[in-house]
């Protein structure tokens, strides 16, 4: 038992269970679990004693400093983290302005190529002048604004689609060099994260 402030000012009691606890704990401890950012959220109050157990957010800061407290484990966790953002977003953008008509890989890019330079060879050939009958020259200049999107990873475009990309991009960089399997150590793997 400890002294315990809660959020509102309130003074009250706090206990601490010990992870050798007589009974069995079910797993999961509670349906519906969310992830905590903090561990704070992990403290639950017993609202007719008014004493708050603090056994899962000690936990939580417990395993939170072991990790940070590992450099090695800690430079490799945020590569894997800035990695999986930075390839999730250059997806998810490319999906969005694809879809707009706005972007084309690198593969498609090669792909119009082969129609592109037969018409170049036709330029001379078609002596229509500037009025053909696809469109003037000069309509090129006449064309409709487009609206600028937001790209950002708060805006709704982006949050949209962001998970299921992420998912995706996080299975590729679990795979080995074969694309088949995942990396059991055993084989290569795809990514150094």
């Amino acid at each position: 038992m400890t002294k315990y402030r809660t959020a509102t000012g309130e003074e009250t009691a706090a206990f601490n269970r010990s992870p050798f606890t007589p009974t069995r704990v079910p797993y999961p401890i509670l349906k519906n679990t969310w992830h905590s950012n903090s561990g704070i959220d992990l403290q639950i109050l017993d609202p007719d004693v008014g004493l708050m157990d603090l056994t899962y957010s000690t936990a939580w800061q417990l395993g939170r400093s072991l990790a940070v407290a590992d450099q090695a484990f800690t430079t490799a966790l945020g590569r894997l983290r800035s990695s999986l953002k930075n390839k999730t977003m250059n997806n998810v953008k490319a999906e969005i302005l694809a879809e707009q008509n706005m972007y084309r890989s690198l593969e498609d890019t090669a792909l119009s190529l082969l129609k592109t330079i037969p018409a170049l060879n036709n330029i001379n050939k078609e002596r229509t002048g500037l009025f053909s009958a696809h469109g003037s020259i000069s309509d090129r200049w006449q064309r409709q604004e487009v609206e600028a999107m937001d790209l950002s990873f708060g805006s709704d475009l982006v949050q949209a689609r962001f998970s299921a990309q992420a998912t995706r991009v996080g299975e590729g960089m679990m795979m080995s060099t074969n694309g088949i399997e995942r990396f059991d150590e055993l084989n290569t793997p795809t990514s150094v994260e």
